[in-house]
């Protein structure tokens, strides 16, 4: 059990501009919450050393780069702490893992995975078995076709917009080299100046700023985020699944979430559940309360539910 770190409303509120774009200036931040640049500056290395942001990330959609997205759930056997261990720094450091997580609850790891098809990812999935199989005692695997990143709302003491990140597109891009290796680089460096990237990649920051133009324009950066330790402030984060009778009422249910201020991702996949939402709260009463609001809301279309506890998220990274 992490001890929860406290932070005053301040805090809260530059992280929350922090989130909904990490590429603000501390200017900007200061602006907003009607503070000094200085102060916001002081503020934000403060909480990177009390390990509260973990680092500034790109929100691409990688289905725009002709990736597949597979979600994996494995439950484990004959395993030590070493041997999970040993499991989960092979998904981190895996070039292809999208996100990496322990889980509580039917299954002990997830994670998700990006390649350029089924042929790649039965290649990924071979490598991975011949090492570990006597460990897993199960698994299940779906296609992931869209996620939803919602803005961390609920951090705020006053109210802002809720924000939206779709991703899952039919539509194909196409990079050049040195668009490919800006978009590698601030992908897990998204705060880093033009200068900072022309420096490390050895070009011009007109050209930097020239191509992040362009990328943009395509469509294929869907934001700028910062990965916040929400566990060090005292949140759970609760996988909640649901199958449903029919999707006749699948608009509503899409309302209701984007309404909820504690929901923070939504995600669409193809062999598992119909919708699946996960949510940062600080007790479980406030999960059962929401677990009860849906089922009373659309009590005639849930068939089935279901929920795990994310421990702990080792990886997040788009690209």
């Amino acid at each position: 059990m992490v001890e929860e770190v406290k932070i005053d409303s301040l805090d809260k509120e530059i992280l929350c501009s922090l989130d909904e774009n990490c590429r603000k200036s501390n200017s900007e931040i200061a602006k907003e919450n009607r503070t000094t640049k200085n102060i916001v500056n002081y503020r934000i290395n403060n909480l990177i050393s009390k390990k509260i942001i973990q680092n500034f990330f790109t929100v691409i959609d990688p289905t725009m780069l002709g990736l597949e997205g597979y979600r994996v759930y494995i439950k484990l056997q004959y395993f030590t702490p070493e041997k999970e261990k040993e499991i989960i720094d092979f998904l981190v450091k895996e070039k292809s893992t999208w996100w990496v997580g322990s889980i509580e609850g039917n299954w002990d790891i997830g994670f998700i995975i990006w390649v350029k098809n089924a042929y790649k990812f039965r290649e990924f999935w071979f490598k991975f078995t011949e090492k570990y199989q006597e460990f897993i005692l199960k698994n299940f695997v779906c296609v992931y076709t869209k996620v939803y990143d919602f803005s961390y709302t609920f951090l705020s003491e006053k109210k802002r917009e809720n924000k939206i990140m779709e991703t899952g597109s039919e539509q194909k891009v196409n990079l050049s080299e040195t668009q490919e290796k800006i978009l590698r680089e601030i992908s897990g460096n998204a705060r880093a100046s033009t200068v900072e990237l022309a420096k490390k990649l050895n070009l011009t920051p007109m050209i930097i700023k020239y191509n992040l133009k362009k990328i943009k324009e395509l469509g294929l950066i869907k934001g700028f985020r910062t990965k916040i330790n929400i566990e060090t402030l005292g949140y759970t984060i609760y996988k909640l699944d649901f199958w449903l009778k029919n999707k006749s009422k699948y608009s509503e249910i899409m309302k209701f979430v984007q309404s909820h201020q504690n929901i923070i991702y939504l995600n669409e996949t193809i062999g598992y559940a119909d919708f699946e939402i996960e949510l940062a709260l600080k007790k479980m009463s406030e999960f059962q309360e929401t677990v009860k609001e849906i089922k009373e809301i659309f009590a005639d279309n849930i068939r089935e539910h279901n929920y795990f506890i994310v421990k702990k998220i080792h990886k997040t990274k788009y690209y």
